[in-house]
């Protein structure tokens, strides 16, 4: 078998016909077959995968779960089964759009020996129809990628996705905790052989509530990459280990950022401290926490109050604000704008933690 295309499925009544008659349209000189992995949907899904497979015997094949067994399980049950010499992922909520992209990433392999994968660029659409379609690649995204670049951030569509198949023997067990499943499958393929790109449109990745990763909450997706990078900390390290832990401190302060929106609101400075407690609480993070993030995020919050206090006039709640600021974080010292309203305010008595 030369391609095999690993579908994965969970309740996609609305799209899995359409990605997988996209399948079956493709053209080329190759043996194909199509292995879809349904995971106990809860909608019409399997009945519409039942009526396909009885109409494409000959190619198609649909591996049903008893229970629900979660994305990541699903993506190597299904990978198991497939016998291709090469492998095309695409999720049952996305589609491709010219009949030739098979033939044009397989033949991209069997003249690039040094790669291990090959991914190509997609049109990104939300289902609700609140943005316009847009490409997801810009036009100076490079030719080859490395693991390094990899570890910086996913840019593979995975519905654009085709790889050398069983370039690894095993999956580790840390693959089955993460949040998502495409990413470090790259990865594992990576440590084989670049990454290339082919500057095509070929295929639609739908945006929508349901999705596996759209339909995520921010706080939740930047959780995954901490959990990400803390995996790969303990796979990788060596000579990875500077650009993951850079890697690590750019998610913290993505986290934190959204943190501080989130309870920085017309409440008062203890309700929002007690909402932030409640937020790390709900996060459940399976990872270590930076030294000190929790107080230089409790100080930033000190810090807009302090603001808020001075444009309201409230002198009193301005000192103890800012006192609180600078205590947690030290480098609110050198803020201007902190010394700026303190200026403002009447120096009394050192303030005490409100």
């Amino acid at each position: 078998m030369k391609i095999s295309v690993l579908v994965t499925a969970f309740n996609h009544e609305k799209f899995i016909r359409q990605a997988v008659e996209g399948v079956l349209f493709q053209q080329g000189d190759f043996e194909l077959e199509v292995v879809v992995g349904e995971d106990r949907s809860t909608d019409g899904t399997r009945e519409i995968l039942e009526e396909l497979s009885r109409r494409h015997s000959t190619h198609l094949r649909v591996t049903y779960s008893d229970r629900n067994i979660g994305a990541n399980r699903n993506y190597i049950r299904t990978l198991s089964a497939c016998s291709g010499e090469y492998v095309a992922m695409l999720d049952g909520d996305d589609y491709w759009t010219v009949p030739d992209k098979l033939a044009a990433q397989s033949e991209f392999l069997e003249t690039h020996p040094e790669c291990s994968t090959c991914f190509h660029n997609v049109l990104m659409i939300t289902e609700d129809g609140t943005r316009p379609p847009r490409v997801k690649l810009e036009a100076s995204q490079p030719s080859f990628i490395s693991l390094g670049v990899l570890l910086a951030g996913n840019i593979i569509p995975t519905s654009s996705v085709m790889f050398r198949n069983r370039l690894f023997s095993s999956v580790p067990d840390w693959y089955y905790d993460l949040a998502t499943g495409d990413w470090p499958l790259h990865v594992l393929n990576a440590e084989h052989g670049m990454i290339g790109y082919l500057d095509r449109v070929m295929g639609v990745y739908r945006v929508h509530d349901g999705g596996i990763w759209s339909g995520v909450p921010f706080r939740d997706q930047v959780a995954g990459y901490l959990d990400f990078y803390q995996a790969m900390l303990g796979y990788l390290g060596g000579a990875h280990q500077a650009a993951i832990h850079a890697c690590l401190q750019k998610a913290w302060s993505s986290l934190a950022d959204e943190l501080y929106e989130s309870v920085v609101t017309e409440v008062g400075v203890n309700e929002a401290l007690a909402r932030l407690d409640a937020s790390i609480a709900d996060l459940s993070l399976r990872v270590m926490r930076p030294n000190g993030w929790r107080s230089r995020l409790t100080g930033r919050i000190y810090a807009a109050y302090a603001f808020r206090a001075s444009t309201a006039g409230d002198y009193e709640s301005l000192r103890g604000c800012w006192w609180n600021a600078v205590r947690l974080d030290r480098s609110w010292l050198k803020d201007r704008g902190m010394w700026s309203i303190l200026r403002q305010a009447v120096v009394g008595e050192m303030p005490v933690d409100l």
